[in-house]
This record gives C-alpha cells, structure tokens and sequence, in this order.
C-alpha cells in the first residue's frame, strides 16, 4: 500500500526506528504541524517545538527514504514581517519536500482571537455557527491585520512563500530520477498526455498544490475498486 499521513504530527514524534517500520509498511510522505520557522513565534504559540527539532523530524525522514512536508501559517501573534519571513525561508532551508502555507486563522475565545481583537481588526465577518463554504475557511486571505503587520504585508509575504512551495514542488516532479520512475512505470498511453499537461502546468503555473490533476490510470483504478471491491 501507499501510506501517507497528510494532517500533520508533531516533531517530537519523531524516531528513526519508527520511521524504518513507517517505510517498510509502505509510508511515502509524512507531514509535519510546524505553523512557524521562528523560534520566538513557536514559543507564543506553546508549540513545544523549535527550528532544531523541526530540522531533525526532517532529517529522520530523509534517512529513511520517506518525504518530508510541512504545515505552516503566517500572521500569529507577534508576527511582523521579518518573522513571516523566517518561516518562508525556514520551509526550503529545513529541506522540506512539499508544504501548505496558510493565514493564522483566529477562532473566537482564544488567545489570537483576543490578541486579533485587542491589537487589531478581523478582516472577516465573525458568525458563530462558521460556514465552511466561505472561501475564508481556508485560509488563503489574511484573517486579521495588526498596525506591525498590516494586510498588504501579509498577502506579500504570502505571495513569497509560496514561490518558494513551487521552486520545491516544481524541481522534485522535474528531476531527473523522477522523470525516469514516470517512464519506467508507466504503460497508460492517457498518462503520457497527462504528463504533458502537468509539466506544462508546473513551469507556467504558480500555487501549484492548488493545480494537481491525478493521472488518469489512477481514476480509473479508483472507478474499478469502486465497482468491484
């Protein structure tokens, strides 16, 4: 089987011998909760962790053979620019092989939920049943600005980490050593055209976690488990 964890564990989880068993059971990706690369924003937020924890989670995995992804958020409490900034750049120097960026999303009756309202303004109108169909949910606007970090700083530093996602996204799909697993294992003529369109979609496409289509040999695999399982 193909396994991958996806919601994200924590760094201090991290152990080789387990990560060993991980990948002979299968495991091909895991995922990590990091939320930020500054040691000073991580302690805010009672994450538990710092960057050399994060670094090492990372290492382990890498070790092993199993890739390393990250979840990470901009806008804590605190937050400034130059903070924002250590994590953008926190994603690529730790070797991270994929990750999601989001907004700090406040919810109402906590500590950033206060800290929103006592040194700034929501960016969003609060309900107290939350509607999931709003696009806010998802936390690709900024929820709240504060006067040290203001609305037009956040989308920009946004903006620049997820640049950064793509480099990483865009030269692990293209490498060499994947090009060639593609070629070996694939018999679908539908996947060589998907190919195409992928490629193309990497080197003209930006926010590309956004942008991914499953090859066409695996949907139909699906249909058939689906239909005779």
């Amino acid at each position: 089987i193909r396994l991958i964890l996806p919601n994200g564990i924590h760094v201090a989880s991290a152990d080789l011998e387990m990560f060993k068993k991980m990948k002979a059971a299968g495991c091909e990706v895991i995922y990590f909760g990091i939320e930020s690369g500054n040691d000073e924003i991580l302690r805010i937020m009672r994450k538990g962790s710092n960057r050399e924890m994060i670094k090492k989670a990372v290492d382990l995995c890498h070790q092993v053979g199993i890739r390393a992804g990250g979840h990470f958020e901009i806008g804590w409490q605190g937050e400034t620019v130059e903070t924002a900034r250590d994590t953008i750049n926190f994603i690529k120097e730790a070797g991270f092989d994929n990750a999601n960026l989001g907004y700090a999303m406040p919810e109402h009756g906590t500590p950033l939920w206060e800290y929103a309202i006592k040194h700034g303004k929501l960016l969003y109108d609060y309900t107290e049943v939350l509607d999931y169909s709003k696009f806010y949910m998802e936390m690709a606007v900024p929820q709240f600005e504060t006067p040290e970090f203001t609305t037009e700083q956040r989308i920009m530093v946004y903006n620049e980490g997820l640049k950064i996602i793509d480099s990483i996204v865009r030269n692990r799909i293209l490498s060499k050593q994947n090009i060639i697993k593609f070629v070996k294992n694939t018999t679908d003529f539908r996947d060589y055209l998907w190919a195409v369109k992928r490629v193309y979609t990497l080197l003209f496409k930006s926010d590309l976690r956004r942008v991914y289509q499953p090859k066409p040999s695996l949907i139909n695999y699906s249909i058939k488990k689906t239909e005779n399982p």
